[in-house]
């Protein structure tokens, strides 16, 4: 959310086209109500959270099995796994969250920039699967 919230905040155009993932805060900072319009995504090496509206998912890898699902406005701590209860809503979100690593992997490999000479920044390491 920085460089979406920056640009907006000095008024500045991005030079190109390439996808900006995140949103402008700007709104925040007036003390206007804001409400996300798009999930957010979390990875690590083997480690992800999916936060949509109320919900977060939270995974390790590409284990279905161990997928767990937090209600963060009623259960902000994270104690009550309510993943079992939601089967639907968990697979919905574990395809929008595979969909956005397929799309940070493609990013991160040259897929979005229109540029012969672009280097990957450090080395894709890809969820394992079980």
């Amino acid at each position: 959310d920085y460089l979406p919230t920056i640009a907006e905040l000095v008024n500045y155009q991005l030079p190109d086209n390439r996808p900006i993932d995140g949103t402008s805060l700007q709104p925040l900072f007036e003390e206007k109500a804001f409400k996300r319009a798009q999930p957010i995504p979390f990875r690590t090496k083997n480690a992800f959270a999916f936060i949509d509206g109320n919900y977060k998912l939270v995974g390790k890898d590409n284990d279905k099995q161990a997928l767990q699902l937090f209600d963060i406005e009623k259960d902000a701590k994270e104690q009550y796994d309510i993943a079992a209860a939601n089967p639907e809503r968990v697979s919905a979100m574990h395809k929008k969250f595979l969909k956005f690593n397929n799309s940070a992997q493609h990013s991160q490999q040259g897929g979005d920039y229109d540029d012969d000479e672009f280097t990957p920044v450090g080395k894709w390491i890809p969820l394992k699967t079980k």
